[in-house]
C-alpha cells in the first residue's frame, strides 16, 4: 500500500482514494472466494460482498457439488449455533480495596457498558448480534472488523465491515500497524447529515457506490450510496501524533481529526490465524478442502474396489486355468 500519510496536504485526498482503490484489488481474490462461499452457505449471491464469483478456482468445483453445498452449510450453521449463539455474557467491573467512591465509580462504569452492549448498532439490536454476524461474515471472509464511532448527537454506534476492501500497512513483516484504509458504503441522505451541509453538493456529485469486484456495476438501482474513502495513520509517538480522513471520490475532504492511538482503529476478528499474519482464513475453505479430501479418498477406494479382484481360482488343468484368465476379476493360478 503506498503512504499516502505523507502527501502533501493538497493532494492527500486523491492518494488516499488511490490506496483504498488499490486495497480492493488486493482483497480480489478474497472476494472471488468469499462470493462462491457465500453463496454456498446461504444459497445466493450476497451483495454485500461483491466479488467475481467466476474468477474464483472453488467456483466451478463447489457450487456444482452436493457434497460440498450440504456440508458447508452444516458446518456454517453449527459453528453459530455453537459458537456465536450461546452465551451473552455482560462486562461486570468491581473494585479491589477502594472506598465508596470507587465501588461506585465501578457501578457506574458497568451500567454505561452494559447500556453501550444492550443500545441498538446500526442494523443489530445490540453489540451481541453484531458479533454474532460478525463471525458468521468472518467463516465467508476470513476475518471482520468493527469500528466504533462518534455520531454528532454524541451517540456511540458500532459498524461493521467485511474486511474486503481493507488494506493495513505495516512497519515490515509482522510489524506494528502504520496506517489503515477502506472503503464505506452510506446513503447520501445520512453523509449530509453527518458532515454538514456544507458538503451536499460535493456529496449529491458523488459517484454511486460499487461494492469492490463488481465492476462498477450498480447491484440495487433503489439504493441511492456513495462510497467514502476513510483512513487512518497512526501515532508513532508523543512527537508523531496520528490523524484520520474521510473523502469522496474526487478527493474532497468531508472531515478529518486527531488519532493518538498507536493501535488500529478497530477490533479485528479472524476466523483462523493464517500463516502470512495479514487476513484471517475462512472455516468454509477448510471445509472444502476437506471434502476434497475425502472425496479423494473415496475415489481410491472405489478404484481399488474396481480393480481388485474379486474371485482367486487355483486348477491343474491348463486348459482351464487359461479360461480363467480371460475373465475380469478372477485371478488364476496355476498347480
Amino acid at each position: 500500500m503506498t503512504d499516502w500519510h505523507c502527501e502533501d496536504e493538497d493532494k492527500m485526498g486523491r492518494a488516499l482514494v488511490a490506496a483504498c482503490e488499490q486495497a480492493c484489488k488486493d482483497n480480489a481474490e478474497r472476494a472471488a472466494d468469499a462470493a462462491v462461499f457465500a453463496r454456498l452457505v446461504d444459497g445466493r449471491m450476497s451483495p454485500q460482498i461483491g466479488g467475481s464469483p467466476e474468477s474464483s478456482p472453488y467456483h466451478a468445483l463447489v457450487l456444482s457439488t452436493p457434497i460440498f453445498r450440504n456440508t458447508a452449510q452444516s458446518v456454517y450453521k453449527t459453528a453459530n449455533a455453537k459458537i456465536a449463539g450461546l452465551s451473552e455474557d455482560l462486562p461486570q467491573l468491581q473494585s479491589t480495596g477502594g472506598d465508596f467512591k470507587h465501588m461506585q465509580a465501578a457501578v457506574k462504569f458497568t451500567r454505561w457498558l452494559a447500556a453501550l452492549y444492550t443500545h441498538r448498532h446500526g442494523a443489530f439490536a445490540n453489540l451481541h448480534a453484531l458479533a454474532r454476524q460478525a463471525f458468521a461474515i468472518s467463516q465467508v471472509t476470513g476475518s471482520a472488523a468493527v469500528f466504533p464511532e462518534l455520531y454528532p448527537d454524541g451517540r456511540i454506534e458500532c459498524n461493521l465491515d467485511n474486511t474486503l476492501s481493507m488494506g493495513i500497512q505495516r512497519s515490515g513483516e509482522y510489524g506494528r500497524a502504520i496506517s489503515l484504509v477502506r472503503t464505506r458504503r452510506r446513503a447520501r441522505v445520512e453523509a449530509v447529515r453527518i458532515y454538514g451541509e456544507e458538503h451536499e453538493e460535493a456529496i449529491k456529485k458523488a459517484p454511486h457506490y460499487a461494492p469492490p469486484g463488481s465492476f462498477g456495476l450498480r447491484l440495487d438501482n433503489s439504493k441511492d450510496e456513495v462510497a467514502i474513502y476513510e483512513g487512518w495513520c497512526m501515532a508513532d509517538d508523543d512527537d508523531s501524533p496520528g490523524f484520520w480522513l474521510h473523502v469522496l471520490a474526487d478527493g474532497t475532504v468531508l472531515d478529518e481529526g486527531d488519532h493518538d492511538a498507536q493501535d488500529l482503529p478497530c477490533a479485528l476478528f479472524h476466523c483462523y490465524e493464517s500463516t502470512d499474519g495479514g487476513w484471517g482464513v475462512p472455516m468454509i475453505r477448510h471445509v472444502i478442502e476437506a471434502c476434497l479430501a475425502e472425496n479423494e479418498m473415496m475415489a481410491d477406494f472405489i478404484h481399488g474396489v474396481r480393480v481388485s479382484s474379486d474371485l482367486i481360482a487355483t486348477t491343474d488343468s491348463d486348459e482351464v486355468h487359461k479360461k480363467l484368465e480371460g475373465l475380469s476379476k478372477v485371478v488364476a493360478l496355476k498347480l
